[in-house]
């Protein structure tokens, strides 16, 4: 609403949209600051695929995974395309006030335009980011807790991490050891150093690079010769 009204009091601050923003060319222009942008995106994006890794506690799970899977991906690319244009705009990339070149918004750039979007309500985005952080660490435990369950299952880990909690029926300890693990590294990893940290995400997001397009390959070449079947199968 604030984007389609304009800048509080009725200033003209905004940012008209652009297709430039899209266009691949200007790449080239600062190539070092692409490749850190698609590494973090694919931290950010990484946990789309948490579905597929609770196939079996689904209903229907020949294919209600699948389609959730294919389905979070273009939600979830509707929503970040969505937020960062509709920020882009409101806040411009001027250094100034809430804008994104200001080096004073970049640690967290949704703090410092909540006052400015929502007034007294501003603290609705604060409460919408934790929630997001609680999904994010969501997607982080479940696939890990599960592959240890798996692991354990199959004497790769101590039995310990195959047992299923009675009641529900989820990975019990498996979860459990995940979730104080990455609590611990994160805990850790911010008072050592807010570098480190950042270093350790580009590290993870180029591991998470390599194992996508290992399983897309994977995926191809074990469905090779069902392409030409029939156009559904591409889907």
């Amino acid at each position: 609403v604030r984007i389609v009204v304009g800048a509080p009091g009725g200033a003209t601050t905004n940012q008209s949209f652009d297709i430039e923003w899209f266009n691949p060319a200007g790449a080239f222009s600062d190539p070092g600051a692409v490749v850190h942008g698609m590494l973090l995106a694919l931290f950010i994006y990484w946990g789309w695929d948490t579905c597929l890794a609770v196939n079996e506690e689904t209903e229907n799970p020949s294919t209600t995974p699948g389609r959730g899977a294919v389905i979070s991906a273009f939600v979830l690319v509707a929503i970040y395309v969505s937020v960062a244009l509709l920020v882009m705009m409101y806040a411009t990339v001027g250094t100034e006030g809430i804008g994104l070149g200001n080096e004073a918004n970049q640690s967290d750039v949704f703090l410092a335009m909540k006052d400015v979007v929502l007034g007294p309500w501003g603290w609705l985005i604060v409460v919408a980011v934790l929630a997001s952080v609680l999904s994010s660490t969501q997607t982080t435990i479940l696939p890990t807790a599960r592959g240890t369950l798996s692991m354990g299952v199959h004497g790769a880990l101590p039995p310990k991490f195959g047992e299923v909690h009675a009641r529900n029926q989820t990975p019990g300890f498996s979860t459990q050891v995940m979730g104080a693990a990455a609590v611990v590294y994160y805990v850790a990893m911010s008072f050592l150093s807010e570098n480190l940290l950042s270093d350790s995400i580009s590290a993870i997001s180029l591991f998470i690079a390599f194992y996508y397009a290992l399983t897309g390959f994977a995926c191809f070449w074990y469905f090779r010769g069902t392409f030409r079947e029939s156009a559904r199968n591409l889907w």
